[in-house]
């Protein structure tokens, strides 16, 4: 543990619990650029400034304080859901006993010890996280110098000091919340910090035993990808786009379509949209032996880089919120620019049912070796297919991240 001094406290919380450990001195520099621009002078910036800086942004009326305070745990728009995380894994809910997960009301709200029995659809569960994440920045906010109890005189503690659910801090159900771990060392069931993918990969939604899975259908799926799937029909969902966690330069879909009576393909996907490590993915050879640009970070001050961009353009319908179009357009970490198909026009390019699944080898020739990654065996995910009619794949292991392009076979008659 640190020493007492604030900001040698401050580099440990930085760096040890918030995987930030280039934050202190950033923000140091951030300071002594405010001093320049603003007061035309430079000067070296002290430890305290730096401290003091953080603590302001952090208190209630701070910048972070009064963006909590505004802040949604989720958002639904229309057929699009957004949120930060992901729901929670099958090893945290038992997702294979015989009844949803949907038919139970205290799916991912751990804080409360007796079911609310007014949360009985989707909706009313959205309103519920809300509602509690607003009730908690306020407890914040009235608690927030309370550290000290007057009638005894004596020192009340903080609650990092504990942890978990329901305990003497007021707010302290929200901050266990945002963590993936409780105290016992047991998965939080959160939708702030739990994420889509496993090792790298959305293991999850087809398990290590199918070598692959279609995007229509479940019958090769897992429970947990049948669960999500109900969330989409209770929800009337198209799309739920989310953040956490990294995945290389492109976002990470998920197909979730189905093939309902009618036998149209009713699209639906999961977008993780987190490139905030763009930077430091690994791109293939080709198979002349020419290398693509791997810029790297290059003189970005986090992983993200200087050079890949994503955007994400949803259109929907003023009337229903029905979407009827999702388009990735932007500039891969290598420095090509791209524009994927729509994600929801399936009778324009049937393509559309392979983005968001596992890549079939047996049906694509990859840009270049796939030696390259040291694993003919590995896995790949089909991430979008392009304006040029490629296709951009993703593998991943833990926190690497491989692209190459691959496109169709061309079947012989």
């Amino acid at each position: 543990f640190p020493s007492n001094s604030p900001a040698e406290r401050l580099r440990w919380i930085l760096g040890k619990t918030m995987g930030s450990p280039d934050a202190f001195e950033l923000r140091r520099s951030e300071l002594a650029r405010e001093e320049e621009l603003i007061h035309k002078a430079s000067r070296e910036i002290s430890d305290e400034e730096v401290v003091r800086s953080f603590r302001r942004a952090c208190h209630p009326d701070g910048e972070v304080g009064r963006y909590l305070s505004s802040a949604k745990l989720l958002v639904k728009v229309g057929s699009a859901l957004f949120m930060h995380g992901a729901l929670p894994r099958p090893d945290v809910v038992d997702t294979c006993q015989e009844h949803s997960l949907w038919s139970r009301v205290d799916y991912a709200i751990p804080w409360i010890n007796d079911p609310c029995e007014e949360i009985s659809s989707v909706d009313n569960w959205i309103e519920c996280l809300n509602s509690f994440a607003h009730s908690q920045a306020g407890l914040w906010r009235k608690n927030i110098q309370h550290s000290h109890d007057q009638s005894t005189n004596r020192t009340v503690g903080v609650w990092s000091t504990i942890g978990g659910y329901n305990t003497p801090f007021d707010y302290g159900n929200l901050l266990q919340f945002g963590m993936g771990w409780l105290p016992t060392k047991k998965k939080n069931p959160t939708i702030v910090y739990t994420s889509w993918l496993t090792d790298g990969m959305p293991l999850q939604f087809y398990g290590f035993h199918c070598r692959k899975m279609g995007a229509i259908g479940f019958d090769n799926a897992t429970p947990f990808a049948r669960e999500v799937s109900r969330l989409f029909d209770a929800g009337n969902l198209q799309l739920i786009v989310s953040g956490h966690q990294p995945h290389g330069d492109h976002p990470m879909p998920i197909n979730m379509s189905r093939m309902p009576d009618d036998r149209n393909i009713n699209a639906r996907f999961i977008l993780p949209c987190d490139t905030s490590y763009s930077g430091d993915t690994h791109w293939l050879c080709s198979g002349s032996g020419k290398k693509r640009n791997m810029h790297g970070r290059s003189n970005s001050a986090s992983g993200r880089g200087d050079t890949a961009v994503c955007e994400v353009l949803i259109d929907q319908s003023v009337e229903d919120g029905s979407i009827s179009s999702t388009v990735l357009h932007g500039q891969l970490s290598d420095g090509t620019k791209y524009e994927s198909i729509n994600l929801f026009d399936a009778s324009k390019d049937p393509d559309t049912a392979l983005v968001g699944t596992r890549l079939d080898r047996n049906d694509f020739v990859f840009e270049g070796s796939v030696r390259d990654d040291s694993g003919e065996e590995m896995d790949w995910w089909i991430k979008n297919k392009l304006s040029d009619g490629r296709f951009l794949v993703s593998a991943g292991k833990g926190y690497v991240v491989f692209n190459s392009i691959v496109k169709k076979k061309q079947n012989k008659s």
